[in-house]
């Protein structure tokens, strides 16, 4: 996944679907949105089992203790749950979610609003070898600009990061 192709101006100029549009037909649906200028899947390995590292990864309000850059985090109910809000504050933005996807051991997915931009992350778990978990965090950032001043290749880093933490949290149990 390489984000939008075409032209810088065509990739600037790119607003994408409505947030309403990227909740119902995208991330519900178990897609991002891959016509965006901001695209980036990432995979990692974890030695546990899917139950053990969904409840690190749906724990939201604990993201500040393990996801790097993240320093604030609140669900605005006591579980995760489909269409429930959260906000949280990544590299001091802040950002508004809504849960999207939310099905226990397998998908969490949700949209997000900052500054103009409107994105979709997933993370999916599948069982692998020797009962490890296959994670994978995709994610897609549309929106006039962005593709101006942040890049897939960012966006890739960020993921990676965020994948290694989890796995790191989860195999050394904190």
């Amino acid at each position: 996944m390489t984000g939008s192709k075409g032209s810088l101006l065509s990739r600037a100029a790119y607003v994408g679907p409505s947030m309403q549009t990227l909740h119902t037909e995208y991330a519900k649906s178990g897609r991002i949105d891959d016509r965006a200028p901001v695209v980036a899947a990432c995979e990692v390995t974890v030695d546990a089992p899917p139950d053990v590292i969904w409840q690190v990864l749906t724990d939201i309000p604990r993201w500040p203790v393990w996801v790097p850059g993240v320093r604030e985090a609140e669900l605005s109910g006591d579980s995760p749950a489909p269409d429930l809000a959260f906000r949280w504050v990544l590299n001091g933005m802040r950002i508004r979610s809504t849960l999207a996807v939310v099905t226990p051991g397998e998908e969490i997915a949700w949209t997000g609003r900052l500054a103009g931009s409107r994105g979709v992350h997933r993370f999916l778990l599948r069982p692998g070898p020797d009962g490890r978990t296959i994670v994978r965090s995709e994610e897609s950032i549309g929106g006039a600009l962005i593709g101006l001043y942040y890049s897939s290749a960012k966006l890739t880093t960020v993921l990676r990061g965020w994948l290694g933490a989890l796995k790191n949290t989860v195999e050394e149990g904190k």
